[in-house]
């Protein structure tokens, strides 16, 4: 109802925008990926919150031996839940890569990494699961350190500066050491 009602609200040149963007194949399929890439996040971190269960359930009594087994399916059922998900994402990034390599996206498009399967529930902070190469619309500036060259000339001047000073700093100590040694002889 209220997208009927922003869709009337269009302009003609709006509508014609909006009707290009849904027969874009390339946007189409980069949002299927980032969507399904999003849905196998929250399926792991629901996955880790069932193996805390399970750990958990491990260190109580023996009475509680129905709610092991039926956290260990739910993890079972989850696993091959994200498998298929994480072949659907791969997927869809080969058919990222195929729409960049025949010139039908945006240019300079960066195909998104596919996901391994394997180590995937290792959770680990590096996995290609948390990187959204190639997803995201934005795209991130360098830092200044690195693209502008007045910027890296301040920064030698300042390490240059750092240098003398400490510099300055040990002669002083060593010319009151030479005028110690000077009045004792």
């Amino acid at each position: 109802n209220a997208l009927s009602h922003c869709k009337t609200r269009l302009g003609i040149s709006q509508r014609t925008c909006l009707d290009q963007l849904r027969r874009n194949i390339y946007l189409q399929v980069r949002l299927d990926a980032q969507a399904l890439k999003m849905c196998i996040r929250e399926r792991l971190r629901q996955r880790k919150f069932e193996i805390e269960k399970l750990e958990h359930s491990y260190r109580q009594a023996v009475n509680e031996h129905k709610l092991n087994s039926h956290v260990d399916v739910a993890i079972q059922w989850r696993n091959l839940t994200i498998r298929k998900l994480i072949y659907s994402y791969n997927s869809l990034c080969a058919d990222l890569s195929a729409l960049i390599r025949q010139h039908r996206s945006p240019p300079n498009t960066i195909p998104p990494n596919p996901i391994s399967p394997t180590g995937i529930f290792d959770l680990d902070i590096d996995a290609d699961i948390w990187q959204d190469i190639g997803l995201d619309d934005v795209v991130p500036e360098p830092p200044d350190w690195l693209a502008d060259e007045v910027t890296r000339a301040v920064i030698k001047l300042v390490l240059k500066i750092d240098r003398c000073n400490k510099e300055e700093s040990c002669v002083k100590v060593e010319r009151c050491t030479l005028q110690e040694w000077a009045i004792v002889e």
